[in-house]
């Protein structure tokens, strides 16, 4: 089985095969302007961002439904 050392190489990986990849990343400061570039350049078709919120306060202030805890 072939090994990938970063997550960009196993999106271009499966991008060369002719599959759609999306992805769907924590929000943490690991997504910034670079890793999104990244992300483009080896071949993202979709890419979302959860913007619920890291509390239940701010989840209802950005949703359309409470929290459920």
């Amino acid at each position: 089985m072939r090994e990938f050392k970063t997550i960009y190489e196993r999106i271009e990986y499966a991008v060369d095969a002719g599959i759609d990849v999306s992805i769907t990343p924590s929000a943490t400061p690991l997504v910034n302007r670079e890793s999104i570039r990244r992300l483009r350049d080896a071949g993202i078709s979709r890419m979302a961002i959860s913007v619920d919120g890291t509390d239940a306060a701010t989840h209802d202030a950005n949703a359309s439904q409470r929290r459920s805890d």
